[in-house]
């Protein structure tokens, strides 16, 4: 009587084991496909990636776009005079500004300067 059970029960195993073969089978095929599917679309992304031109790249900025800049207001000036300072997004470039009314020495006021341009090199890197 055992030995029925047991070999039934041998069977039953065996038949267990080809349905998870038969599954395991299906998945690995399955994750194949799904993954010559990712490489084609990860080359055809690879070749729009290359042919992308400037013209494609964001504009950061439009022509003539400006930046508001903190001054001090030094010491030895009033409300009313000139004075002259640095532009910090373009090195070496001078500005002059009327101090408002509304500063005093030592106070901050906002100016707004213009942004450099930018210049795109031709030269592109891959």
């Amino acid at each position: 009587h055992d030995e029925v059970s047991d070999s039934s029960a041998s069977v039953a195993d065996e038949k267990e084991d080809e349905v998870q073969n038969s599954r395991i089978k299906k998945l690995k095929q399955k994750s194949e496909l799904l993954r010559r599917k990712m490489r084609k679309y990860y080359k055809a992304v690879l070749d729009d990636i290359r042919n992308l031109t400037e013209e494609h790249l964001p504009k950061k900025q439009k022509k003539n776009q400006k930046v508001k800049v903190s001054i001090v207001v030094p010491q030895s000036k009033k409300a009313g005079d000139m004075i002259t300072f640095s532009n910090p997004h373009v090195p070496g470039q001078k500005l002059k500004v009327k101090i408002p009314g509304s500063a005093s020495p030592g106070g901050k006021f906002v100016v707004s300067v213009p942004m450099p341009e930018v210049s795109r090199s031709s030269n592109t890197q891959n």
